[in-house]
């Protein structure tokens, strides 16, 4: 009979869940009462074989009577409490709802603490469930309230941004110095081609002042030359011309003093035929002695102009070689300015390419650091929306159940 009493007692349960009145849980029992009657008939007779079923009947009845005496006594303390027997079922079925409602979150969340509740909550008592819900809540709320998920987002957000407004910032470095590098190359190349070009006008310079001093030491030679012909030149002239004026002056007096002596006035000979003048043997002596100072006149002329240009053509080579000194000692000061301009450019290239590495390193390690961001991160990033929302419905269920457990609380016979 024992194992009878159990189903009885598991079956009353599910009856007084029911039942609104002792009489509804009584007619609710009414079937079970009649199916119980002829399994318990069969059990009976295979047990005792022929013993009198009307008897196994009589005990039944009496047992099934002090049954429902049981429950009209449970029911008439109950109503003088104020309680009804659906109060009474749902005091007695709530850790059973708790439970379900747990177990459905559980199963929902797949979370061990919410399993260890539901498991909880069919053996502890109300007060202890509800504390332990009452943890859990607390625990939950400091996870909000410390905002360890909410904080990682936000963290994960700030340092990804910064992540890449850095790599940003390293690229338009990168960029920049690129660009200074190309610029730096093409100045010293410039300087470079600018500083030969100087060099060979230098060159030429002193290759043309070189010429020049060479003509010009040629012209010297030739005006010295032609300087010493005019010179000797008018020295034979006037030798000539004082040969000839000697000669002549004195023949002329000669004449004159024969004439005198001979009778013969102006010069005329009385044996001379009519028409012809006297022989004068200084006749033509003024026609070359003009034609010996022309020439001589000449020569000094001559000589006169080649001085001139030998003055003129010194002057010019010694402004030209002047010009050219100084021309030349410019373009040298250019030639070491471009010089210590591309030397500057160098370094500032050598600078530049340290600054290229320096970024390069950093980049890489921005782009690692992106890569260690993003694995921490983008699971929560990308779930963060759902996570809340499970959470949400987490706390939701704890609460229900937490409520469930204070309404049972505070009914009489709650704990």
């Amino acid at each position: 009979m024992q194992g009878r009493i159990a189903l009885t007692s598991e079956e009353l349960l599910k009856a007084v869940a029911k039942a609104q009145s002792p009489d509804e849980l009584l007619q609710a029992l009414a079937p079970s009462r009649k199916q119980e009657e002829l399994e318990e008939q069969a059990r009976l007779a295979d047990l005792r074989g022929a013993e009198d079923p009307q008897k196994t009947r009589r005990e039944e009845v009496k047992a099934i009577g002090q049954a429902t005496q049981v429950l009209t006594d449970g029911r008439d303390k109950l109503e003088a409490k104020g309680v009804s027997f659906l109060q009474q079922s749902q005091h007695a079925h709530a850790p059973e709802g708790a439970m379900s409602n747990l177990l459905r979150v559980t199963r929902r969340f797949n979370d061990p603490r919410l399993s260890a509740l539901a498991l909880r909550a069919r053996v502890d008592s109300l007060g202890e469930v509800s504390k332990a819900i009452d943890d859990m809540l607390l625990s939950q709320s400091l996870v909000m309230l410390s905002c360890s998920e909410m904080k990682k987002k936000d963290f994960c957000k700030e340092q990804i941004a910064d992540n890449k407004l850095q790599q940003a910032k390293q690229e338009r470095k990168k960029e920049d110095v690129d660009i200074l590098l190309e610029t730096l190359q093409e100045k010293i190349k410039k300087a470079a081609v600018e500083k030969d070009e100087i060099v060979s006008e230098i060159d030429t310079l002193n290759t043309e002042l070189a010429k020049a001093a060479q003509e010009r030491e040629e012209q010297n030679k030739a005006f010295q030359t032609g300087v010493n012909d005019q010179r000797e030149t008018q020295k034979l002239l006037k030798g000539a011309m004082k040969v000839l004026s000697d000669y002549y002056d004195k023949a002329s007096l000669l004449e004159l003093s024969a004439a005198s002596e001979a009778g013969v006035s102006d010069g005329l000979d009385p044996s001379a035929p009519k028409g012809f003048d006297a022989y004068k043997k200084n006749a033509g002596s003024k026609g070359v002695m003009a034609m010996l100072l022309h020439i001589s006149q000449q020569a000094e002329a001559a000589e006169k102009q080649a001085i001139k240009d030998e003055n003129t053509a010194q002057a010019d080579y010694e402004k030209l070689a002047k010009e050219t000194t100084v021309n030349v000692a410019s373009k040298k000061k250019e030639v070491e300015g471009k010089k210590a301009a591309i030397t500057k450019a160098q370094g500032e290239m050598a600078d530049a390419s340290t600054d290229q590495t320096n970024i390069d390193s950093a980049t890489k390690a921005l782009i690692s650091a992106a890569g260690t961001l993003h694995s921490d991160c983008d699971f929560l990033l990308k779930n963060f929306d759902l996570r809340q929302t499970s959470f949400d419905d987490e706390v939701g269920a704890l609460v229900e159940a937490k409520g469930l457990m204070k309404g049972i609380g505070g009914q009489p016979g709650g704990e």
